[in-house]
């Protein structure tokens, strides 16, 4: 930090030679700090903000009407969500809304459209003022209003002055400038963490999907190193939620559970593996996997994100219960998106596990489970040649009471709070994952996949569960290769 300035670069540290800070990215040829208004890095925000719905929506630019469409753009130096919320202010005020709100109206309107915003740190982004000293770092914010509700109520003139912003209406011209925009900004970018991420799928369509032909699943996200695997276990369970009716309601039901893990690479970007349940098949866009937070409070409407896979490697179930997913471009990570640690060897003695439960109510807790012999799940086995065994053991009132539970809550393992049918998949098997914590590797990590009970509704009954560490085996056999290349080479085996 230098007073209010905060230096450090969105992707981490740089380096500093004879007092000049250097550009992480490599040499540019210029040397000093150019156009730039500070050494090291510039950071850049750019409001995306889209007002209306239907074939009339306005969008925020910083340019009259008669010069071309641009969204608009403004050094900051502080880029919390309380520094863009007081640089939006800045520039709304400035621009003077027609209809007469106050400075406290305006701000009280400012707090409200950031409640549901996304904030993107985009880091270093290409810029033809960049030198060898100084350089720009993007923050993306946007924001979707389309019943007029916060921004959407101001109406602005058209006025030729610098750092103001009007509204101006979607045409086929605009579209094009949009576009031209997003895919040199915001499309080709690569992320380095989401701050606050609502629901904002249906406004990212309105203004994105909509306007430039992008599909919300192919937008390019990525994770920082920074995400540790088994940071947090409850947080790396990932959910597929199906929209259900029950009786004349449509409500979001449950319909598997699988963990998040990271992928082969140090970054954690090219492979997700879940329970092969929670991939499924859509015709129109491939093989597609919803990954989010558990949730426990229960507010389900911001857990799940989409993300359409490039292919996809299934193993037997009757050997292997695992996919492999492969996406196009890598899997974001955030605070309730984090990798888990996956077991590499079998589970030893000395262990604590606990499974990953939806409750009655259809919230997300974690119970302790004592493991069993291997003979006391043999008839769930059917002819696996390793598998896990165990058994729910009583609540424990501490994690009960940690998300807000009561300890005495009837809760079951792998059972869907509603009745449906999903890919196959009947509420009782919805693969929940095993987390164990060892001495050999104190991370909490995942050992396997609930598969099958006698009597999914007794807290008693022996759970069988797959091994991971034997499935390890088939995925870095397979992880090469495409699905048909492997199914090919089953075909002639059989042959």
């Amino acid at each position: 930090m230098d007073q209010s300035v905060d230096r450090r670069s969105i992707n981490g540290h740089y380096k500093v030679r004879n007092g000049r800070p250097l550009c992480p990215i490599g040499r540019t040829g210029l040397q000093g700090r150019g156009k730039l208004p500070r050494w090291g890095p510039n950071f850049v925000l750019a409001v995306v903000v889209d007002s209306g719905v239907g074939h009339v929506v306005d969008i925020l630019s910083t340019t009259t009407a008669e010069g071309p469409f641009s969204i608009p753009t403004f050094f900051i130096d502080d880029y919390s969500k309380e520094g863009i919320e007081a640089k939006l202010e800045e520039i709304i005020i400035a621009s003077k809304p027609t209809n007469g709100f106050s400075r406290m109206e305006i701000h009280s309107l400012v707090k409200t459209a950031m409640k549901n915003a996304l904030i993107v740190k985009q880091g270093f982004t290409p810029d033809s003022r960049n030198t060898d000293n100084a350089w720009t770092e993007t923050i993306a914010v946007q924001i979707s209003d389309p019943m007029k509700q916060h921004i959407g109520k101001l109406k602005f003139e058209s006025q030729a002055k610098h750092n103001t912003v009007e509204w101006r209406t979607v045409d086929e011209k605009s579209q094009s400038e949009l576009r031209n925009y997003v895919e040199r900004s915001i499309g080709e970018a690569r992320f380095n963490e989401v701050v606050n991420k609502s629901d904002m799928k249906s406004s990212l369509k309105n203004i994105i999907t909509a306007l430039t032909g992008y599909t919300l699943r192919g937008l390019r996200f990525i994770g920082g190193v920074r995400s540790e695997c088994g940071e947090e276990a409850v947080e790396s369970l990932a959910l597929v939620y199906k929209p259900v009716q029950q009786d004349s309601k449509r409500v979001l039901g449950i319909a598997c559970q699988g963990a998040i893990v990271p992928g082969r690479h140090q970054n954690y970007t090219d492979t997700v593996l879940v329970s092969s349940y929670c991939i499924v098949e859509d015709p129109q866009e491939g093989y597609v996997v919803s990954v989010g937070s558990p949730d426990p409070h229960g507010d389900l409407q911001s857990s799940a994100q989409q993300f359409r896979a490039q292919r996809i490697l299934n193993f037997p179930f009757e050997q292997h219960p695992v996919g492999i997913l492969k996406t196009p471009q890598p899997i974001m990570y955030s605070d309730s998106v984090k990798p888990m640690c996956i077991a590499e060897a079998p589970l030893p003695d000395e262990h604590v596990c606990i499974l990953g439960v939806v409750t009655k109510g259809g919230l997300m807790t974690l119970r302790h489970v004592q493991m069993l012999y291997e003979s006391d799940c043999e008839e769930l086995a059917q002819g696996l040649s390793s598998y896990l065994c165990a058994k729910v053991k009583e609540i424990d009132a501490e994690v009960g009471e940690t998300f807000g539970l009561d300890p005495s809550l009837d809760i079951y393992p792998f059972v869907a709070p509603l009745e449906f049918d999903i890919s196959g998949v009947q509420s009782g098997s919805l693969e929940t994952p095993l987390f164990c914590l060892t001495n050999e590797h104190p991370t909490w990590s995942v050992y396997g996949f609930a598969m099958n009970a006698y009597d999914v509704t007794d807290p008693e009954s022996p759970i069988l569960f797959s091994d991971v560490s034997s499935d390890l085996k088939a995925i870095k056999q397979h992880s090469d290769v495409t699905y048909q290349e492997w199914v090919q080479s089953m075909l002639a085996k059989r042959s």
